[in-house]
C-alpha cells in the first residue's frame, strides 16, 4: 500500500534522525570515552525537548553521558542551566563564554580544582558535590554566587575554606561529609565566619562536629548571622540562649531560656485577655440590640423576647459572589411570599404572582419592601396562575422602583394573564 505524502515525510524525518543518532554516537576518544561532538549535543537537545538551533536553548542536559572533556559548547550562548553531573570530567574548560549561565551542576565527577569558571559572572548556583576537591580556590570568579554545594569532597582544613571570603553574595553553603577538623582555636568556624552573607550552613559529617565541645552553640556563636545550621533552623529563642551562654555560661543560658518561656506565657495571657475583652464587648452589643428590639416591640404592642432573631449567614460556594447573592434574594422573596400567604395578608393569586416574579428575576426584587412588591405583583396581574390570570404585577410590568430583571418578569406575567 502506498504511503501518503504526510507519512512519507514523517518516515524520512525518522530516518534522518536515526542517521544523526548513529553519527552522533560513533565518536570516541582513544580511551573509549564519548566525545562531546556537535551531533551529540544536537541529539541531547532533541531528546530533552530542546531546539536544534543551539542558541535557542536555555538549558542543556549532558549528565550520565561519560564525557571526559567539555567542548563544542560555543554556539550555546543562551544557556541558563547546564547539567554535566555524573560524567568523568577532571577539569573545567570551554565554559567562559556562557555569560548568561545561572545554574551549573557538576556533582559526581573527577574534579580536583575549580579553575575555568572565569566569565560566569551571573552564576548563582554551583553544585560540585562528590568530587575530589581539596580546595575551593577559583570561586572568586563568581561574584553572584549565592548557593554552593560542595559536600563529599576532600576539604581537609580551614585553608580550603578561605577562598569563600571572596564570595560576597554566598548565603547557602553545604560542605558536609568532608574532612574539616575540629581544633582548639576553631579555625574552621572562624574561616566560615568571614563569609559576609552566610545564612544557611551544612557542616554535619565533618570531624569538627564531633571534636568541638558544645558544637552547635559554639558554631552559632562564631556565626551570628546564621539562620539554619545542619538539620534545623535557628529560632529566636535558641539565638537568645546561645548569646547568653557565650556571655555568661550555662547559668546565663538557663536564665535566658526561663525569660523566653515567661515572655511566651505573658503573650498567651495577653491574647486571652484581649479575647475576653472582645467577647464581653460582643455580649454588651447584643444586650443593647435586644433592649432596643424589645422597646420597638413594646411600642407596637408586642410581647418582649429574650433572644435576638437568628442571623442568616452567607454560605460561600465556588460560584461567583453575584450568583450567591442572586440565589439568596430569590430564596428570600419566595419565603416572604409564602409567609405572607400563610398569614393571610396575600391572596392565592398574589402569592402566585410573587413566586412567578421571583422565578424570573435575576437581579432580585427584595428592595425596601419586598412583601409589598410581591403583593403588587399579584394584585396587578389579576388572579394569577391559580385563577387563570398573570403574575408579575404593577411594579414588575411598569418598573416601579424594581430592577430590569423584575420588570421583565412582570411583563411576562401580565402576558400570561391576558392569555
Amino acid at each position: 500500500m502506498a504511503l501518503s505524502e504526510e507519512n512519507t515525510r514523517a518516515l524520512a524525518k525518522l530516518e534522518e534522525r536515526h542517521k544523526e543518532r548513529v553519527l552522533a554516537t560513533s565518536a570516541y576518544d582513544e580511551s573509549g570515552a564519548p566525545i562531546m561532538t556537535p551531533e551529540r549535543l544536537r541529539v541531547a537537545c532533541s531528546e530533552h525537548g530542546g531546539y536544534t538551533q543551539p542558541a535557542l536553548n536555555d538549558r542543556l542536559y549532558l549528565h550520565f553521558a561519560g564525557y571526559r572533556r567539555i567542548e563544542n559548547l560555543e554556539p550555546f550562548t543562551g544557556l541558563r542551566a547546564l547539567w554535566l553531573d555524573s560524567n568523568g570530567l577532571s577539569e573545567l574548560r570551554g565554559l567562559s563564554h556562557l555569560a548568561e549561565l545561572r545554574c551549573l551542576f557538576l556533582q559526581q565527577n573527577l574534579l580536583t580544582r575549580l579553575t575555568g569558571l572565569e566569565g560566569l559572572a551571573q552564576l548563582t548556583t554551583l553544585n560540585v558535590s562528590s568530587n575530589n576537591l581539596t580546595s575551593l580556590e577559583g570561586l572568586a570568579a563568581l561574584p553572584a554566587l549565592t548557593t554552593l554545594h560542595a559536600s563529599k569532597n576532600a576539604l581537609a582544613g580551614a585553608g580550603a575554606l578561605l577562598p569563600l571570603r571572596a564570595c560576597a553574595s554566598l548565603a547557602h553553603l553545604d560542605v558536609g561529609d568532608n574532612e574539616l577538623p575540629g581544633d582548639g582555636d576553631n579555625s574552621v568556624l572562624g574561616a566560615l565566619g568571614e563569609v559576609p552573607r552566610l545564612r544557611n550552613l551544612v557542616l554535619k559529617g565533618n570531624p569538627v562536629c564531633r571534636d568541638t565541645k558544645h558544637y552547635r552553640k559554639t558554631a552559632l556563636t562564631a556565626l551570628p548571622r546564621l539562620r539554619y545550621l545542619d538539620d534545623r533552623p535557628v529560632f529566636t529563642a535558641e539565638r537568645a540562649a546561645v548569646d547568653a551562654w557565650a556571655a555568661g555560661g550555662a547559668e546565663a543560658e538557663r536564665a535566658a531560656i526561663a525569660a523566653t518561656e515567661e515572655a511566651k506565657r505573658s503573650a498567651a495571657r495577653a491574647g486571652q485577655e484581649r479575647f475576653a475583652a472582645w467577647a464581653e464587648g460582643v455580649r454588651e452589643k447584643r444586650r443593647a440590640e435586644l433592649a432596643a428590639l424589645n422597646a420597638e416591640r413594646a411600642g407596637a404592642g408586642l410581647p418582649a423576647v429574650t433572644e435576638l432573631p437568628a442571623k442568616r449567614h452567607v454560605q460561600y460556594t465556588t460560584a461567583s459572589t453575584r450568583f450567591v447573592t442572586e440565589a439568596m434574594v430569590l430564596a428570600r422573596t419566595a419565603e416572604a411570599a409564602e409567609a405572607a400567604y400563610r398569614a393571610g395578608s396575600l391572596l392565592p393569586g398574589e402569592a402566585a404572582g410573587a413566586a412567578e416574579g421571583a422565578r424570573f428575576t435575576v437581579d432580585g426584587i427584595v428592595g425596601e419592601d419586598g412583601v409589598e412588591a410581591a403583593r403588587d405583583g399579584g394584585s396587578e396581574g389579576g388572579v394569577g396562575r391559580w385563577g387563570g390570570g398573570g403574575g408579575g404585577g404593577r411594579k414588575g410590568a411598569h418598573g416601579g422602583g424594581l430592577p430590569a430583571g423584575a420588570r421583565g418578569a412582570g411583563a411576562r406575567g401580565c402576558a400570561r394573564g391576558r392569555g
